[in-house]
């Protein structure tokens, strides 16, 4: 996993444990979520957004390997 800057660590911080788990998960399996998908991830969180909508963000915005996108 990607050493991480105080920014990245200062967004993650900001999101709920589920997302932050989510997260995780995904960087474990040699993933990455994306700055770009971090800060919507914020923004929506801010907004409101359904969890599904929010989710539907991070698939969207993450690169993995060892995951297949269904």
């Amino acid at each position: 996993m990607p050493s991480e800057s105080p920014t990245r660590k200062a967004l993650i911080s900001k999101l709920p444990s589920r997302y932050r788990k989510a997260i995780e998960v995904v960087e474990a399996s040699g993933g990455t979520v994306s700055d770009f998908a971090l800060n919507l991830t914020v923004s929506a969180e801010k907004n409101n957004l359904a969890d599904k909508d929010v989710i539907a963000i991070l698939k969207k915005h993450y690169t993995s390997p060892n995951i297949a996108d269904n």
